[in-house]
């Protein structure tokens, strides 16, 4: 990965045209899913599973969703945190710059990229602003994102049930002729993701992605593993 020159802040949405694809993660979701998965499935497979590694599992996603290879593309993925935080089972795990990221010389997330088969991807931290819950914060960069005449595509990793009323928001916005991806992160609780876009046409919804399986793909488990 390499850093990229920062964003005039990364506590708002760019004030600029976006790439037509977007994905929005919090990184506690992200990071809270991948060590239960991380020990369940090591437990099942009887061997350790390494760190998640994000560009991959980005590029995972985006192979989910059904894009194909394009090095021409450009993906902003945004970490939409309560406050600056690391990721302990996601590698690169510092989301913004600190000390303690200066002097174990690990790469920050924020303001960084890196080239992939799947396009160019960006990623940037959008912390939230003093005072404000990250439910709100969430809720205003994805409107903003949604009036962006530029973004075509937009994934969302959150808490599904602090967040149905914004996901709503999101499909509405889809039916009109853009897509939207659920990124299903509660391993008990599929049915009710489905239940989120089961009345639209899954054609506007592109998908919903159980991360899973791209997780234990890009952490040392097998195809073969995964389909027992």
């Amino acid at each position: 990965m390499k850093n990229k020159p920062k964003s005039n802040s990364s506590q708002q949405a760019p004030a600029m045209k976006l790439p037509a694809t977007i994905i929005l993660i919090d990184p506690m979701v992200l990071d809270v899913g991948t060590f239960f998965i991380k020990n369940a499935f090591a437990e099942k497979y009887s061997k350790s599973l390494t760190n998640l590694d994000l560009p991959t599992f980005v590029c995972s996603l985006l192979k989910d969703a059904g894009y194909k290879e394009n090095k021409k593309r450009e993906v902003l993925v945004v970490f939409v945190a309560e406050e600056p935080r690391r990721l302990v089972h996601v590698s690169p795990c510092d989301i913004f710059a600190s000390d303690q990221a200066t002097e174990e010389g690990t790469t920050v997330l924020d303001g960084s990229g890196c080239s992939t088969d799947m396009g160019e991807l960006v990623f940037l931290g959008a912390a939230c602003p003093e005072h404000m819950k990250q439910k709100d914060h969430l809720a205003d960069l994805t409107r903003v994102i949604m009036e962006n005449e530029g973004v075509r595509h937009l994934m969302l990793m959150f808490d599904q049930k602090e967040n149905q009323a914004l996901i709503k928001e999101c499909i509405d916005w889809a039916v009109k002729n853009h897509q939207f991806t659920w990124l299903s992160q509660d391993l008990g609780d599929w049915e009710a993701s489905q239940a989120l876009v089961e009345p639209l046409n899954q054609t506007v919804v592109k998908t919903i992605i159980d991360f899973t399986s791209s997780a234990l793909l890009n952490m040392g488990a097998n195809p073969e593993e995964i389909e027992k």
